[in-house]
């Protein structure tokens, strides 16, 4: 059987989510300022991974917002303001391209080495990132050719798909490999991420800890947890469910 990877894209391949956080952090700000100048500020660290990361632009203004108890209209997806959440979905990608367009996209030396390893392994690869700018990033990058799948949230958002933690995410991911997802191993980093791959029953779910949260992800579902993907050997791809699970953590795949 044919080895399929899904690979999250922000904090696994591209160190995109240090990007995203200052955008988020430059549009909260603003937000709070505007609608209450008491609330706590938005925090990089706690705040990014408890309520944004790895989720629809929608979802985590949603629930950064109920944290401080605010609520917004909805609005309209063209809004160009922060008092509706369209408004502020969109005022936080322009910042974030911003970002992109001066700093530039920094590649994981690890997921290189395994990507590569795995393209030569003949093993069937796919991506499966919330972010609406993830088909930009392999590009700017280079990286397109290596994916046989690509669902970003623009794919998702064009055929109704639910953004991480719904399990509805990866279960279409794996479809649009020609894979159930329990025929899938899935790389995250991000909590949403795994959530959504352990309750779409993938077989195998790989956590990177580049965070200091590894406990959190094995928690909420991940099999193993590294803190670089060079602990692991993607060299046999053919048996890699077989091999992957001597480390220590794994759980046997049916």
């Amino acid at each position: 059987m044919t080895c399929a990877v899904l690979f999250d894209m922000d904090g696994v391949i591209s160190d995109t989510a240090s990007i995203h956080t200052k955008a988020w952090k430059a549009v909260f700000d603003q937000v709070l300022s505007n609608i209450d100048p008491s609330a706590p500020p938005f925090n990089e660290t706690e705040d990014y991974l408890r309520y944004v990361d790895g989720k629809s632009r929608p979802a985590g203004i949603r629930d950064f917002l109920s944290s401080r108890n605010l609520q917004l209209p909805t609005g309209e997806v063209t809004d160009s303001n922060v008092n509706t959440i369209c408004g502020i979905g969109n005022d936080k990608n322009q910042i974030f391209r911003k970002f992109l367009e001066t700093e530039g996209v920094k590649l994981f030396e690890d997921a290189l080495i395994a990507l590569n390893t795995l393209k030569q392994n003949n093993a069937l690869l796919g991506l499966a990132s919330s972010s609406k700018n993830a088909s930009l990033v392999l590009e700017r990058t280079g990286l397109t050719e290596y994916f046989s799948s690509i669902l970003d949230g623009e794919v998702a958002e064009e055929n109704g798909i639910k953004s991480k933690p719904d399990p509805e995410f990866y279960t279409f991911a794996a479809r649009l490999l020609g894979k159930l997802p329990e025929e899938c191993i899935v790389i995250e980093d991000a909590i949403s991420g795994v959530i959504s791959a352990r309750d779409a029953g993938a077989g195998l779910i790989i956590g990177i800890d580049r965070k200091g949260d590894g406990e959190t992800l094995r928690t909420n579902g991940a099999g193993i947890v590294v803190s670089s993907l060079n602990e692991l050997d993607f060299s046999q791809s053919k048996n890699i469910f077989r091999d992957i699970l001597h480390f220590q953590g794994g759980r046997k795949v049916q």
